[in-house]
């Protein structure tokens, strides 16, 4: 059997959204389809069968965004850029508490921005730095979040106390 035949029985064709569900194998930490000895990427290598050589350092993207989906007609090439912004444009990248690593919720993301208080004692009363409250207040960080309709932060005339 050739590997294209061996290929073509790992997958079901979906009629209603056109995409190829790879049925073998799974990549579970982001569900690509795995292919092979070694493992490779399923969606690379139907690229690689159907449309041909992936040259170094491009990447295999999905415009159906399932990543189970080994259709050659729903994959282009790109660089880490163009993935990316890809990513960007369809709101799939992670922000704030979803990241996984966030010290704080949305919930208290609100309540940073509300607070009148110097900036040591919200810090002190989140577990965060300093730093962190004038980033969220500046919103330079956490800007998904909508501020209250009455936020307005303003930097206190003359800057830093002397020392």
């Amino acid at each position: 059997m050739s590997v294209l035949e061996r290929f073509e029985n790992k997958f079901e064709r979906v009629t209603e959204c056109g995409c190829w569900i790879w049925t073998a194998g799974i990549f579970k930490a982001r569900g690509y389809g795995a292919f092979g000895h070694p493992e490779q990427l399923a969606h690379r290598v139907s690229w690689a069968l159907y449309r041909g050589a992936i040259p170094a350092g491009v990447h295999v993207l999905h415009s159906c965004d399932v990543p189970a989906c080994v259709n050659p007609d729903h994959l282009f090439l790109g660089n880490q850029q163009a993935n990316m912004a890809d990513k960007v444009s369809k709101d799939r990248q992670s922000r704030g508490q979803g990241t996984g690593v966030a010290k704080l919720t949305e919930q208290q993301v609100v309540s940073i921005l509300v607070d009148q208080r110097q900036h040591k004692a919200i810090a002190a009363e989140h577990g965060v730095s300093s730093s962190t409250v004038s980033e969220i207040k500046l919103r330079k960080t956490w800007k998904h979040i909508d501020a209250p309709a009455d936020f307005r932060y303003q930097r206190k005339p003359g800057g830093r106390k002397p020392r």
